[in-house]
């Protein structure tokens, strides 16, 4: 479901109809479906996807301009009445011991933390903390995904990513 790239004037066709019948094709045959869907709720492929999920996790990170509008986003989601479907995803967290094991320590201290998120109402079900720039950048040159890798300094994020599926899916 291509909904990102599809213009808003492309999907007077679309109804919402179509996304049920196309999840009810793929459900009968997958365990989990992962949908990517655009972000915005007035795009027409968004709520119809939300409300037939049973579990949306939305990305978010330490930037305090991206959790005041996720705050505000809440609201919306609530009246809509889907918010109890919604699981947060802190990608980027800034964990300082993580960092100080390949010395990549910042020089002062954070004011902003992912504690802070939680204790704003978020349902963070994983931190996914902060790389290297050039492992982020190589990664995504190689089009490996840092899920694949073998590197000791990747070990975290990894670990944090199966957390992450396993709460989707639980892993035996």
């Amino acid at each position: 479901l291509v909904g990102s790239q599809i213009a808003m004037e492309d999907l007077d066709g679309i109804k919402a109809v179509h996304y049920s019948y196309l999840i009810d094709l793929v459900a009968d045959v997958y365990d989990v479906v992962i949908i990517d869907s655009n972000s915005s709720l007035a795009h027409t492929t968004t709520f119809p996807v939300l409300q037939l999920s049973n579990r949306a996790y939305y990305i978010i990170n330490l930037d305090f301009n991206n959790i005041r509008n996720n705050v505000r986003y809440q609201s919306t989601l609530k009246g809509l009445g889907v918010l109890d479907k919604v699981a947060y995803i802190l990608n980027e967290d800034y964990n300082i011991d993580y960092l100080r094991m390949y010395n990549l320590e910042e020089p002062e201290e954070l004011l902003f933390t992912a504690d802070a998120v939680e204790e704003s109402g978020f349902d963070i079900v994983g931190r996914i903390p902060i790389i290297p720039k050039s492992v982020f950048l190589n990664r995504l040159y190689d089009s490996s995904p840092v899920c694949l890798d073998n590197e000791p300094y990747t070990v975290l994020p990894r670990l944090e990513i199966a957390k992450i599926a396993n709460e989707m899916w639980e892993v035996e």
